[in-house]
């Protein structure tokens, strides 16, 4: 049996169709470059409008493609807006962390600093303190 597309047309439909279809006939006050039945023939009307179906069923599949990739762009503007926002949330958490880096790194040159005076301070007491002779 054979397939049928949307664009075919059944044999009831053309019979009711075909008559309200307009006919050419050629025009006997204009004069004509080639002879009638002359050149190539015309395509049948029933071949046209089935042409015509197949356009508009491809149109429609363009359409609804174009649909899906509309709102898959908005999907993606969607998604991006997120990641810009995290993003941001990470570069915000790194820098937080990089000036407490440098505070903390701060401190600790500064523990440095006072355990050195510190150490030379007991070096000078215990100079001072074995001036004393004990008995």
């Amino acid at each position: 049996m054979k397939q049928e597309h949307s664009w075919e047309i059944s044999d009831a439909f053309w019979n009711a169709a075909e008559p309200l279809l307009p006919h050419r006939e050629r025009d006997s006050n204009r004069d004509y470059q080639r002879k009638p039945g002359g050149g190539r023939p015309p395509m049948s009307p029933r071949k046209v409008l089935e042409a015509m179906g197949q356009l508009n069923d491809a149109t429609r599949i363009v359409k609804s493609g174009s649909e899906e990739m509309l709102e898959g762009s908005r999907q993606v503007i969607q998604e991006s807006t997120h990641l810009k926002t995290a993003t941001q949330e990470i570069s915000n958490g790194m820098n937080e962390m990089a000036t407490s880096a440098d505070q903390i790194n701060a401190a600790v040159n500064r523990v440095n600093e006072i355990s050195g005076q510190n150490r030379e301070n007991i070096e000078l007491l215990v100079q001072e303190v074995s001036r004393f002779k004990v008995e």
